[in-house]
């Protein structure tokens, strides 16, 4: 039950997120949105922020999973602009979320939200797994 209402909570939030903006939802809403009650929101997260950053870390960990599964020793072999479609697929569907979270990074809304570090926190392994990769094809 805990992972289910946890998910749904991430789902929820998501969707209001894009949908509304960070700055016009509530816990409130996002209760409501995922069918819990405002105590099982707060049981699982203190604030809107650190709902957002769990949707943010969720969504670095799918994507550095989803780059391991691509076999580059057969896809360094392909067109570069290949491997670059194959590598932005793995956010095709979070393209809506990314949107959104640059749009507020530009307009300054997460100043204090240091999602800047977990950017380049995600590139830095990025870039560790694709030097590990190349060492592998020597």
């Amino acid at each position: 039950m805990k992972k289910n209402s946890k998910e749904k909570i991430i789902s929820a939030a998501t969707e209001l997120f894009i949908t509304k903006g960070y700055d016009n939802v509530k816990m409130e809403d996002i209760a409501t949105k995922a069918g819990v009650t405002k105590m099982m929101l707060y049981y699982y997260y203190d604030s809107k922020q650190e709902i957002l950053k769990t949707i943010i870390k969720n969504l670095i960990e799918i994507a550095i999973e989803k780059i391991s599964e691509i076999e580059f020793e057969k896809e360094f072999l392909l067109p570069a602009s290949s491997l670059i479609q194959k590598i932005t697929s793995v956010i095709e569907d979070k393209k809506l979320f990314l949107a959104f979270v640059f749009s507020q990074v530009l307009t300054n809304k997460f100043a204090d939200f240091l999602f800047l570090i977990i950017l380049e926190n995600f590139m830095i392994r990025l870039l560790k797994y694709f030097q590990n990769q190349k060492s592998k094809m020597k």
